[in-house]
This record gives C-alpha cells, structure tokens and sequence, in this order.
C-alpha cells in the first residue's frame, strides 16, 4: 500500500465546448455600433445597421406636421 501513501497530482479537466446549433451564429462585433437583426428560428440572414453614436440626436418629427395642407 506505498502507492497509497502518495499525494496524487491534480490533472486540470476541460470540457469541450457545446457543438453549434443550426441557425445559431455567434459573432462579435466590430465595432460596438454594429447590431445585426435576425429572425429566430430561420437562416440568419444578417442585415448590418451602422449607428453613428457621435451624430446629433434628431428630434421626433410631429405627424400633423408633415402632413401638407
């Protein structure tokens, strides 16, 4: 029993990563203004909308306003 008697080295585990489902991309942006709209449940297909963030904010537009008289 002298085997016994050694302390065991610890062997470092690592679990593999989860396979991918279908239709699911993981992607990192870019650029933090980058936002991408998908449709769950469908083939990604990946509409890219730029948003100037440092662009001054544009007020609401009133409705009866636009209208012409």
């Amino acid at each position: 029993m002298p085997e016994s008697d050694k302390p065991r080295t610890p062997t470092p585990r690592l679990l593999k990563p989860a396979p991918p489902r279908p239709g699911q991309v993981v992607h990192s942006p870019r650029l933090k203004s980058e936002v991408h709209f998908t449709l769950p449940g469908s083939v990604p297909v990946v509409e890219i909308v730029q948003i100037r963030t440092a662009a001054v904010s544009q007020p609401f537009l009133d409705p009866a306003a636009m209208q012409r008289p």
